[in-house]
């Protein structure tokens, strides 16, 4: 999701640039300050989210695609950590209520190159995973959890 970062030279002060298109599923752009709520939401219940939060100072959306985090003290780990999935547009929910949904008719909106969300076909209950034509990958090599993801098949059912 980001294009770019710039870290002062005391390390307290990290700026982040999202990339150009970035869309949730329901056609919405993703903002600066759907990062902030979510990334906030995040730090309230991961224990390295809670770890950054004890030495925040602000993050903010700076405008439209780009978003500070001041901290206290120098945090040299945190990219790292948020190479796990944080869940976008799930910020309304609160800190402490499950990201997940049980109900076969909703959908959990992810950004991402799938669109995933629960089926009954009849007692028997599958995930679909279906591409999400608005996806828009990193124009690079995937590694592991990094790098662009290339959806190659228009839906997968797994049940």
């Amino acid at each position: 999701m980001v294009l770019s970062e710039e870290v002062s030279d005391d390390g307290l002060i990290w700026t982040f640039r999202l990339r150009p298109g970035l869309k949730f599923h329901d056609g919405e752009p993703v903002l600066s300050k759907d990062v902030v709520a979510s990334l906030a939401r995040w730090s309230a219940r991961d224990s390295m989210g809670l770890m950054i939060k004890a030495i925040q100072n602000e993050l903010t959306a700076v405008d439209d695609k780009t978003f500070k985090w001041a901290l206290k003290q120098p945090f040299p780990k945190r990219c790292w950590h948020w190479a796990r999935t944080v869940r976008l547009r799930l910020h309304h929910a609160g800190a402490h209520r499950p990201d997940r949904t049980h109900s076969s008719r909703s959908r959990l909106h992810r950004l991402g190159p799938n669109e995933v969300r629960e089926e009954r076909v009849g007692a028997r209950r599958q995930a679909v995973f279906e591409k999400f034509a608005d996806y828009m990958p990193r124009q690079e090599k995937a590694s592991w959890l990094a790098g662009g993801k290339q959806m190659l098949v228009d839906r997968v059912e797994w049940w």
